[in-house]
């Protein structure tokens, strides 16, 4: 595991699941950097941890699936250079089929070059939440990275995480997509946790992490009024034509990888999670 401490970010999100969602943030605080779900093994790496070249991810375990990086910080985050570097060359040189990155920081010139040799096996997704009041960047920000990166051939995908009903302006953040020819977008619900004193009262959230999308009709309705269809996170992600492991293979790996310190993130069982990251490296 890595070094015990508090999850930070220059963007600073007054809801952050990672910082405030009690039972998250425990296995990051305590020094979890291994994390899988039903869509992508991923790497996390604080700023005073050892640079990525030298923790001793598990890259051998990750052929065949898809991989994330930075689920509890910003993965555009400039103190990430040298690691974006790092993980690209091994997604790159190995049978990783993809990897995901999702920021709320707009890439620089460097970063984009780093990126685009491996464009054929890279999804970017920018969160635009409507949320500006309760974050350092803005959504218009992120917009505008989407189309740099869609203009150099980079797969990009816009996310909403989270739409909060009553607070989220997804007009706003539909009508700019719309604006600029985007046809499909996500959205998730919001975990809200007792310890986001700096979040107004939100008295139709549970206060204990769970999960809730309030209003989906409404955010639905919208999108599709404007041409935006509702795409499902992991069946957008694992869109490739690279092939993956034998199943024998693909059972090996995910044993191994399950018996190492690794959270669980997900609301599934952790045999679900099993099976379905067997299925999709298959």
């Amino acid at each position: 595991m890595g070094n015990t401490q508090k999850p930070i970010c220059p963007v600073q999100c007054k809801y952050c699941m990672a910082a405030y969602v009690s039972r998250r943030a425990d296995y990051w605080n305590s020094g979890y950097r291994l994390g899988i779900n039903k869509s992508c093994v991923f790497i996390n790496r604080f700023p005073n941890d050892p640079p990525l070249s030298e923790m001793s991810f598990p890259y051998g375990l990750m052929d065949g699936d898809f991989i994330g990086f930075q689920g509890i910080t910003d993965c555009f985050w400039d103190v990430y250079l040298d690691d974006l570097r790092f993980i690209a060359d091994k997604v790159q040189n190995s049978n990783i089929r993809k990897l995901t990155l999702i920021s709320k920081i707009a890439t620089s010139k460097e970063q984009i070059e780093i990126l685009q040799p491996i464009k054929d096996k890279l999804t970017v997704c920018y969160s635009v939440t409507g949320l500006d009041e309760y974050e350092n960047t803005t959504t218009k920000e992120r917009i505008e990275a989407l189309c740099a990166l869609r203009e150099v051939g980079i797969d990009v995908l816009p996310v909403m995480h989270p739409y909060i009903h009553g607070l989220s302006d997804y007009h706003a953040v539909i009508d700019q997509l719309a604006q600029y020819d985007f046809h499909e977008m996500n959205w998730k619900g919001f975990r809200h946790d007792s310890h986001m004193t700096l979040m107004p009262k939100l008295p139709q959230y549970p206060d204990d992490g769970t999960e809730l999308m309030l209003g989906e009709d409404i955010v639905s309705n919208y999108a599709n009024q404007r041409g935006i269809q509702y795409v499902g996170l992991k069946e957008y992600l694992h869109r490739t034509n690279i092939k993956g492991v034998s199943e024998d293979v693909a059972k090996k790996q995910v044993e191994e990888l399950m018996n190492m310190d690794i959270v669980v993130s997900s609301s599934d069982t952790r045999e679900e999670v099993i099976k379905a990251v067997i299925r999709r490296r298959i």
